[in-house]
């Protein structure tokens, strides 16, 4: 009996910052979230989670560095 197997696809920290639209650097001091794997050394996450936690540092006042979103206006 054949085991069946899907092929899960991570982003690397260049990646995610691609997704997102911002600058590797950026990313990284933005404080990304826990990796969801780590390929030796290597983290990586699911779009799902960088969407997640992009959109939790948006509800955050005031500016974002490096998001690819547009600060709320307020009125």
């Amino acid at each position: 009996m054949e085991k069946s197997t899907t092929t899960q696809h991570y982003l690397s920290t260049l990646e995610a910052a691609e997704h997102l639209g911002i600058t590797r650097q950026q990313f990284t001091r933005r404080r990304p979230p826990t990796p969801v794997v780590m390929v030796g050394k290597t983290p990586g996450w699911t779009k799902e989670v960088l969407d997640e936690w992009d959109a939790g540092l948006r509800k955050i006042p005031g500016r974002v560095p490096g998001s690819k979103h547009p600060k709320k206006e307020e009125g």
